[in-house]
């Protein structure tokens, strides 16, 4: 991996993480009855299938 692919995943990387802990908070603080527990809970999805496509892409990059 180059220094700017290396770069590029450290800020995606990064990115992820700060979403992904924004999103855990709220979801912990919100009743499991709510309509928004369902669009945090769709929202943890979407970003842990994120995290997983940019591990794949860092893998395939590392060779």
């Amino acid at each position: 991996m180059t220094k700017e692919q290396q770069a590029a995943y450290d800020t995606l990387l990064k990115g992820l993480q700060q979403k992904l802990l924004s999103v855990s908070r709220a979801l912990d603080d919100t009743p499991y009855e709510s309509p928004k527990y369902d669009e945090l809970t769709a929202s943890l999805t979407r970003i842990t299938e994120s995290l997983a496509k940019l591990d794949d892409v860092g893998n395939t990059l590392r060779g």
